[in-house]
């Protein structure tokens, strides 16, 4: 189970565009709020369940949800039932993390987003229903109990805490909702409490001398679960790709050129080479742009743009990505107006430039698009930001 992008893919287009509708808002906005609100929710929730007994009330909690509420909820979206889905989403997230926490993210949720504040209460209330369904989806697909719910959760506090931007988790000082997976809560403590039950009722039947009753609690402190948390929180992707991706150009150094059909190597440099070489690789800008300030623009957009593109691997890295690429693209929608405001031999200077860049972008989008699960997460920032790229090479 990695939670985040589970989520994330829940709300896509059409639901998207109907809490945006429900709000008043742009769904570029809307998503940009939800990409803020699910991580913070889910940091909260891990706060929850790293405290004794918190798992239980988190599965009791899902238990009393409507098991069909991810199927349901977008036909109420927009409609006269929804109303009590905001209602009920907000009491239960209430009980979770707290009335007063609740109306904090709220608060900063309205601050970082750009909406009002009685937008972000309607859009936590809508969130908070469709986490808690996503989350007793999973606990019913993968067969976990309470404890093994919470331990699920907790190992993922490294991958929910780099989802959320670091001036969104400024706002959020001093709440206690990030504390978990920031490190200042005990989350330790809390594992062991939600998984330490099963063990010791394991060592309790090897009762027929103290000495194997010594083992058991030997194993027990041995294998505790706290390692394997440790572990599942601390291990990524990213470095194993990028050492095959490495030892893929080395191969090709030494025996590239005796190698007629190169079946072996070309999948996985597919993936991983077009975004790190394309990082790496600006193109200058023409004399008549090099010193002006839609130039210097231009040029720190697309830099930004290839940074945060070569950072996406897998779904759960695209998370972390989205509000990067939703900042750059409100940054193109200002460049355009920029652009458009130029003298002629200025716009025919941008849109040259961007003209000579627009395949490169193209087949970067792309690779990054075919990665597995980041279409569902990146398609409507990314379609955006190609629209605007498209826009300035006609300029």
């Amino acid at each position: 189970m990695n939670i985040m992008p589970l989520v994330m893919q829940y709300f896509g287009p059409v639901i998207m565009n109907k809490i945006a509708g429900s709000l008043g808002i742009n769904s570029t906005l809307a998503q940009k709020a939800i990409s803020y609100a699910a991580p913070a929710i889910l940091a909260g929730i891990i706060g929850k369940v790293s405290q004794p007994g918190g798992a239980k009330v988190l599965s009791d909690m899902i238990a009393k949800q409507d098991p069909s509420v991810l199927g349901k909820l977008g036909e109420m979206i927009g409609t006269g039932r929804q109303a009590s889905v905001v209602e009920q989403g907000t009491s239960a997230l209430g009980g979770l993390l707290g009335n007063s926490v609740l109306g904090s993210l709220a608060g900063a949720l309205s601050k970082q987003a750009g909406i009002g504040v009685g937008a972000s209460n309607t859009l936590l209330g809508l969130v908070g229903p469709a986490i808690l369904g996503t989350l007793g989806r999973e606990q019913k697909s993968a067969g976990l109990d309470a404890a093994g719910l919470g331990n699920a959760l907790i190992a993922q506090k490294k991958q929910i805490s780099d989802a959320i931007p670091a001036d969104f988790a400024k706002l959020l000082s001093g709440t206690g909702l990030l504390d978990a997976v920031q490190g200042k809560g005990t989350v330790n403590g809390g594992a062991a409490s939600t998984v330490t039950p099963a063990r010791p009722n394991t060592a309790s039947t090897s009762t027929t001398s103290s000495s194997t009753a010594g083992a058991a609690r030997s194993t027990t402190t041995t294998t505790s679960p706290m390692p394997a948390t440790h572990h599942h929180h601390h291990f990524s992707w990213t470095p194993w790709l990028l050492a095959i991706a490495a030892a893929t150009g080395l191969w090709w150094a030494v025996f590239g050129e005796r190698v007629t059909q190169p079946q072996p190597t070309t999948a996985i440099p597919a993936v991983v080479a077009p975004s790190t070489t394309l990082a790496t690789t600006p193109a200058a800008l023409p004399a008549g742009l090099s010193n002006t300030d839609v130039g210097k623009q231009l040029v720190g957009v697309l830099d930004d743009m290839r940074g945060s593109l070569s950072s996406v691997r897998d779904a759960a890295t695209a998370q972390v990505a989205l509000p990067k690429l939703q900042d750059i693209a409100g940054r193109f929608d200002k460049l355009s107006a920029s652009a458009n405001g130029l003298n002629p031999d200025a716009r025919r200077a941008v849109s040259t430039y961007v003209g000579s860049q627009q395949s490169v972008f193209k087949s970067l989008i792309g690779s990054v698009m075919a990665l597995p699960g980041v279409s569902g997460v990146l398609k409507s920032v990314l379609d955006q930001i190609q629209g605007r790229i498209d826009g300035l090479a006609k300029v």
